[in-house]
């Protein structure tokens, strides 16, 4: 298995840097003053991005034999995004 997904990482930055490419016109084209935008809109954001994060980081660490930042990585950020709901 850890050979299988040995590169899923660059991966999930292409699909990142996709995701980014949308947000240009939309929400990052407003910067600095982000004139028309609610607070939703940039706590979705960080969602999103801090997801992404999660997503690229954690193969890694596998790659790197660091199984056990993995494991606390996934405790600590499950808690982060369950305990709102």
């Amino acid at each position: 298995m850890k050979t299988a997904y040995k590169n899923i990482s660059v991966f999930f930055t292409l699909i990142l840097a996709f995701a980014v490419w949308g947000f240009v016109r939309t929400y990052l084209g407003l910067f600095p003053a982000f004139t028309s935008l609610t607070t939703v809109h940039h706590f979705y954001s960080s969602i999103l991005l801090s997801w992404f994060a999660i997503l690229i980081i954690k193969p890694m660490l596998i790659r790197c034999n660091k199984i056990e930042w993995h494991k606390n990585w996934a405790r600590s950020f499950m808690f982060r995004y369950t305990s709102p709901i």
